[in-house]
C-alpha cells in the first residue's frame, strides 16, 4: 500500500512539474479552468431576470370597439383599454390598424397582437338590458413559430392584461348595477308618501270590510242580496285582504335605504371583493437565482468532461498490460499508482474550476444564504462529480467518455433542475432517483433560497455515496477492464478516425 501511495505521489509530482516547465501546457489547463465558469455566468446572467427586458418585444394593439350610447354619451371601453396600455411598461405596446398588426404578426416584426372587436363597449353595457346580457371577449393572436418560449412569456403578460381589463369592467358593471340601485332607492324615496297613504287606506278598506263581514252573514240581509253578487263581494274582500296583508309585510324602509348606496364602495368591492396574501417560505429574488443551482452544476459537470477529454488519464504503459513505466522507464507503476497519481491533476484542475465559478457569481451578485457554504459546497461538489467521472474514464476508457456524455444528457431533463420531474416522462420520473445531478441540485438550492440542514446534509450524503461506489467499483475493476479498453482504443487509433 505504501509504495501504491509513494508512486501515485510521484506521477502527480512530475504531472506538476511539466505544467510548471511548459507555458503551452499552462494556457491550455488556464483555459480548461474557466470554461465552466463562462459556462454558468452566461447562462446564469441571462436568466437573472429575462422579463425585465420584457418591454423590447412588440405587441400589437387593435381597437375596433365602435363604443357605446347610454344616457345621451358614447362609451368607448376599447378606448380607455388602449390608454391603460399606453401606460403599461411591460411589453413595447404598437396600437395599429387590423391589417398592419396581421401583416407584421406574419413577419415575426410582432410577438403577439390583442384585438378589441368592434362590439365590445355594446357587449360589456348590455347588463343594462337585464335578460339579453351578453359576455366581451378581446382576441390574442400569436405567432408561435417565431421564438418557442415568447408565446408563454406573452400569455403570462397578457394573462395580467386581462386581469387588470376585468378588474376595469367589473368597476364599469358594478358602477351601472350600483347606479341602478341607487335609482331605485331615490325612486322609492320619492314615492314614499304615497306608498303610506295607500297603506293607510288599504288597512282603512280592510277595516271597513271586517265592519261588513258580519252584515253579510246575516241571513235576513243576504237573502236579498243575489247569490252571485254575494260571492263576488267575498271574493273582493278576500283580495282586500290579501293585498293588504302583503303590503304591511313590505318594510318600505330597505327599499328607501337603496338611495344610500355610494356607487364607488360598491365598484371598490366587486372589483376586489376578496384580496390573496402570499408567504414565502424560502424567497428566491429572481428567475437566475432559481435556475442557477441547476447551470452551477450543469458547468461543474461539463467543466469535469472537458478536463477529461483534453488530458490523458494514462501514463506511458510497458508491454504488460497491468504495468505503467514512467517517463524515464526506471520505475513501473501499477495501474491503481497510475490512478490515483493521474487523479491528483484533475482534483486540482476542478478546485480552480470550482473556485473561479464561485467568484464570478459572488460577482454576479446571485442569492446567497452564507458565502462560506457555498465556496465549501460548490468545491466538494465539484470533487464529487470530476471523481465520478474520472472513475468512469480511467476505467472504461472512450467509453467512459461516452457514459459521461449520455449521464449529462439524461441528467437535464431528469434532475429537476428546470421543470418539475414529476412533468417528465415516466422514464425520467424513474431514473431521478440514481442521477448525481438531482442531489448536487438540492444541495445548492439549500444553500441559495435558505438552508434546511436535514435536506442538505441527506443530498449531500446521498451524492457521496455515489461518488464512494463509483470510486470503489473503478479501483477494484481498473485491471481488468482496462486491458480491453486499451484494446477498443488501439482500434479506433487505427482506423485512422480517432
Amino acid at each position: 500500500m505504501s509504495s501504491i501511495l509513494k508512486n501515485s505521489l510521484n506521477i502527480f509530482k512530475t504531472d506538476m512539474k511539466t505544467i510548471i516547465h511548459s507555458p503551452f501546457v499552462l494556457l491550455v489547463l488556464i483555459v480548461i479552468i474557466l470554461i465552466p465558469s463562462v459556462y454558468a455566468l452566461v447562462n446564469i446572467d441571462a436568466n437573472l431576470n429575462p422579463y425585465s427586458h420584457t418591454d423590447q418585444m412588440e405587441i400589437a394593439v387593435v381597437n375596433n370597439d365602435n363604443g357605446y350610447l347610454t344616457d345621451g354619451r358614447n362609451v368607448n371601453i376599447g378606448e380607455n383599454i388602449v390608454d391603460g396600455l399606453k401606460e403599461n411598461k411591460g411589453f413595447g405596446w404598437e396600437f395599429v390598424n387590423y391589417t398592419t398588426g396581421i401583416e407584421g404578426l406574419e413577419t415575426g416584426k410582432y410577438y403577439s397582437m390583442i384585438e378589441i372587436p368592434n362590439n365590445f363597449s355594446e357587449n360589456v353595457y348590455s347588463i343594462e338590458e337585464g335578460n339579453n346580457t351578453k359576455r366581451s371577449k378581446l382576441i390574442f393572436w400569436n405567432n408561435e413559430k417565431v421564438n418557442p418560449i415568447s408565446p408563454r412569456i406573452t400569455n403570462s403578460g397578457l394573462d395580467q392584461v386581462q386581469t387588470g381589463i376585468n378588474e376595469k369592467i367589473s368597476e364599469t358593471i358594478a358602477g351601472i348595477v350600483s347606479t341602478k340601485l341607487h335609482d331605485v332607492g331615490e325612486k322609492a324615496k320619492d314615492n314614499e308618501n304615497d306608498f303610506i297613504r295607500i297603506k293607510t287606506r288599504l288597512n282603512q278598506l280592510n277595516t271597513a270590510f271586517n265592519q261588513l263581514e258580519p252584515i253579510l252573514e246575516d241571513q235576513n240581509i243576504s237573502q236579498n242580496i243575489p247569490e252571485e253578487d254575494l260571492d263576488k263581494i267575498e271574493n273582493f274582500i278576500s283580495l282586500i285582504r290579501t293585498d293588504t296583508a302583503k303590503i304591511n309585510s313590505i318594510n318600505y324602509n330597505d327599499l328607501t335605504q337603496l338611495a344610500n348606496i355610494d356607487p364607488k364602495n360598491v365598484e371598490y368591492y366587486i372589483q376586489s371583493p376578496v384580496t390573496l396574501e402570499k408567504q414565502s417560505l424560502y424567497p428566491v429574488n429572481n428567475y437566475g437565482d432559481s435556475v442557477s443551482p441547476f447551470y452551477i452544476c450543469l458547468s461543474l459537470w461539463v467543466g469535469s468532461i472537458v478536463s477529461l477529454a483534453m488530458i490523458s488519464n494514462r501514463v506511458r504503459r510497458s508491454e504488460k498490460d497491468n504495468i505503467i513505466m514512467n517517463k524515464d522507464k526506471k520505475e513501473k507503476y501499477k495501474l491503481v499508482s497510475v490512478f490515483l497519481g493521474r487523479m491528483g491533476l484533475f482534483i486540482i484542475i476542478n478546485i480552480f474550476q470550482s473556485l473561479v465559478m464561485s467568484i464570478g457569481l459572488i460577482w454576479l451578485h446571485i442569492q446567497i444564504s452564507s458565502t462560506i457554504i457555498f465556496l465549501t459546497t460548490i468545491i466538494y461538489i465539484g470533487l464529487c462529480m470530476i471523481t465520478i467521472l474520472y472513475s468512469l474514464v480511467s476505467a472504461f476508457g472512450n467509453v467512459g467518455k461516452v457514459i459521461a456524455i449520455v449521464l449529462l444528457v439524461l441528467q437535464i431533463p431528469g434532475s429537476g433542475g428546470i421543470y418539475p420531474v414529476e412533468l417528465m416522462p415516466q422514464f425520467f420520473r424513474t431514473i431521478t432517483s440514481i442521477l448525481p445531478m438531482t442531489y448536487a441540485i438540492k444541495v445548492f438550492r439549500e444553500v441559495i433560497a435558505g438552508i434546511s440542514w436535514n435536506s442538505y446534509f441527506y443530498n449531500l450524503e446521498i451524492l457521496s455515496l455515489m461518488v464512494i461506489l463509483v470510486f470503489i467499483v473503478a479501483i477494484l475493476f481498473k485491471g481488468k477492464i482496462d486491458k480491453h479498453s486499451k484494446v477498443f482504443e488501439d482500434k479506433l487509433k487505427e482506423s485512422g478516425l480517432f
